[in-house]
């Protein structure tokens, strides 16, 4: 049973996918991962890719969705016995977990059970259920993560606080740009 479904849009960074790839093939109890990569090919941009997600969602079989930049990597070997532990304890749709990105710890403490704040929270920051990823849309702006987590925001879900960062931006990653 596929349990998370970790989603990386990807353009023009091979040698940070394929670090990506690494941590996920890496984690404890990984055959309950499913790892979609999204590719953007022609360099529509991060709204484009945002615009892109939804063409996956009748791919993702895991019961949660984490989406995962090329550039970032998971830190915590452990995900899956911890998600099943979690939901398990707290029946949550949302869970929060903090990231680390570019040398700060995501989400801002303002953002720990408050409303999003945009540049103070990432979609790193989210693990939802699918039921949740497939029926809202992201923006069609950069911001486009943030349109999303503010529309999940808004219908008062069951949120899980997660204090351990399960994943950072890889060191030496070009912050966006392509390698």
């Amino acid at each position: 049973m596929i349990l998370l479904t970790i989603i990386t849009p990807t353009f023009k960074r091979p040698i940070g996918l394929d670090f990506c790839r690494a941590t996920v093939a890496a984690q404890v109890e990984s055959r309950e991962i499913q790892h979609l990569i999204v590719r953007d090919d022609i360099g529509k941009g991060v709204a484009g890719m945002y615009r892109d997600l939804p063409l996956v969602n009748e791919q993702i079989k895991g019961e949660w969705v984490f989406v995962l930049s090329d550039d970032d990597c998971l830190i915590y070997p452990a995900l899956i016995p911890s998600l099943r532990a979690i939901v398990l304890e707290h029946q949550p749709d949302v869970i929060m977990v903090p990231q680390y990105y570019n040398g700060r710890l995501l989400p801002d403490p303002r953002c720990w059970h408050a409303p999003p704040e945009c540049g103070f929270v990432t979609l790193s920051n989210w693990i939802v259920k699918r039921e949740l990823h497939t029926r809202f849309p992201y923006g069609a702006r950069y911001e486009g993560d943030f349109d999303f987590i503010s529309a999940v925001w808004k219908t008062e879900p069951r949120i899980a606080w997660w204090g351990q960062p399960i994943s950072a931006t890889q060191r030496g990653a070009n912050f966006g740009r392509a390698e």
